[in-house]
């Protein structure tokens, strides 16, 4: 179903089918236009929306852009402790990659909650830094073929113009 909010007004939440690297479904999310990053019932009612609109049988995957990240963000941890619990108990045997770009904050925020996860799930966290084309480079290094990775980079190039 999807998210009424976002019908409403398209830029509430982030989180959206980017593209597909092999079989495997890939959502992306940007803090840059993001309205709604406190109410972290609505997010993860949104987040299962998407999820449900589309084929899982290959698994998903995540690309969780911080670029835009701010402190209004940052301070919202019990939207972000309640996503991950909502991920691992309902997406954790689907998702096959968590890539959190540019983290910086967000990246040493989440290690502190790592007890509390899932050995897998864990594993499934990969911190990700540069520019696009830096990016670019690293995703190709980790099997990514360019085709799969157009449509996010092509993202990146934008919401990184100054």
């Amino acid at each position: 179903m999807a998210c009424v909010a976002c019908q409403t007004d398209p830029s509430t939440h982030s989180f959206e089918r980017i593209t597909s690297h092999g079989s495997t479904s890939v959502f992306y999310t940007s803090f840059k236009n993001t309205k709604d990053y406190s109410n972290a019932t609505a997010i993860i009612n949104h987040i299962r929306g998407e999820l449900d609109r589309v084929d899982l049988s290959g698994g998903w995957g995540w690309i969780l852009n911080c670029k835009h990240m701010s402190m209004k963000h940052i301070v919202q941890m019990q939207v972000c402790i309640g996503i991950i619990r909502f991920l691992q108990s309902e997406y954790n045997g689907s998702l096959q990659f968590l890539y959190i770009v540019n983290g910086g904050a967000m990246s040493t925020a989440l290690k502190a909650f790592y007890p509390f996860l899932s050995k897998g799930f864990v594993q499934k966290i990969h911190n990700l830094r540069g520019s696009a084309l830096e990016l670019f480079d690293t995703l190709i290094g980790m099997g990514w073929s360019k085709g799969d990775l157009a449509p996010f980079v092509t993202r990146l190039q934008r919401e990184y113009a100054v």
